[in-house]
């Protein structure tokens, strides 16, 4: 059997996955072996957060470079906005 790391209790869910997704859960962790479907629950939740902040995180990159690409450089004075102060 396969074993997740206790969590802090702070950051407890409950989450209703209903009938359909419920079912598959408990296929998928049989399939696993893990015989915790909570434990497995967790560690198919936690993967997909971090893949998702991730994904987040370079969407907030790539949008960044291009704000600053499309701005152009700043001015002697520090700024782009060609106010004299």
């Amino acid at each position: 059997m396969k074993r997740v790391p206790a969590m802090d209790t702070k950051y407890f869910y409950t989450l209703g996955l209903g009938k359909a997704y419920g079912e598959k859960l408990e296929t998928l962790a049989a399939f696993a072996s893990y015989e915790d479907v909570e434990a497995f629950a967790t560690m198919l939740l936690r993967g997909a957060i971090d893949q998702m902040h991730k994904d987040m995180a370079a969407d907030l990159d790539t949008a960044g470079k291009e704000a600053g690409a499309a701005s152009g450089p700043a001015s002697p004075g520090g700024t782009d906005d060609d106010l004299p102060f």
